[in-house]
């Protein structure tokens, strides 16, 4: 239960930090498979 609301806050958070701030985390993922 807890699990899936705290996967509601983090689409609700995606939505409210947008595209950029999207961009970044992912960047950074990319980085550290290089």
């Amino acid at each position: 239960m807890i699990e899936r609301y705290r996967k509601e806050i983090d689409r609700i958070d995606s939505k409210i930090l947008g595209l950029f701030e999207k961009r970044m985390v992912f960047s950074k993922k990319i980085g550290n498979y290089k």
